[in-house]
Formats: C-alpha cells, sequence, structure tokens
C-alpha cells in the first residue's frame, strides 16, 4: 500500500487488493491538484485490474479532476464509488461519467462487482 499523498486538502491513497485496486480520494480537487491525481490514477491502472475510485470523502471537483477519471477510462475498467450523500455525488451526476462508469454507493458493493469480496 502506497502513504497517502496530500496537496492541502486534496489527498489520495493506493490500496492493491487482488482483483482491483483502490483509489480513495478525499478533499478537493481542482486544476492545482488534478495531475497529482492523474498520475496516481496512471499508477493504478498499471496492474491491469480494475481500478475503484472511492470518493466517498471528496468535497469538491471540477472540471480538471473529472477529466483525470476519464483518462483512466482509456486504460482500464474504472468503477466510481459515489454515495447519495457525498457532497460531489450531485456534480459526479451531470458530468456525465454515470452514462459511462459503474457507481456505486459503497465500497463493498464495488467489490462485488469486480470479483471476491476481500483483499
Amino acid at each position: 500500500m502506497e502513504p497517502p499523498v496530500a496537496n492541502e486538502e486534496f489527498a489520495f491513497r493506493l490500496r492493491e487488493e487482488t482483483e482491483r485496486t483502490i483509489v480513495v480520494i478525499r478533499g478537493e480537487i481542482d486544476l492545482s491538484n488534478a495531475d497529482d491525481l492523474s498520475k496516481a490514477l496512471t499508477e493504478a491502472a498499471t496492474r491491469n485490474v480494475p481500478v475503484v475510485v472511492e470518493a466517498s470523502e471528496l468535497a469538491f471537483i471540477d472540471s480538471a479532476g473529472f477529466a483525470a477519471i476519464q483518462r483512466l477510462m482509456e486504460r482500464a475498467t474504472v468503477l466510481l464509488v459515489v454515495p447519495p450523500t457525498c457532497p460531489t455525488a450531485r456534480g459526479f451526476g451531470v458530468s456525465g461519467l454515470g452514462q459511462i462508469v459503474p457507481f456505486f454507493e459503497s465500497l463493498d458493493e464495488a467489490r462485488a462487482a469486480t470479483g471476491d469480496e476481500g483483499s
């Protein structure tokens, strides 16, 4: 497991599991730190397993953050964990990602969709 990387309020952590790589993101993603997110997502895609982006603690995401996730889709199968109570749930919905990326309300649901439920 990689140590968390933080940039002001933005932080992420990569967690490799047998059937997937989980990228937990929290805080705020905007133009100032979207490159950091993009690098983390690129690293997550190198294992050739689905990448679960766990965004339940994400407070804000702008178009640069959405673009980083869209670029990930060129390299890996992407699943998003965005509970309806998440502050960014509406933004993910109107971004159009919901039309092309599976959304889940919990990490357990995303794990079940990518194979076994454990690590």
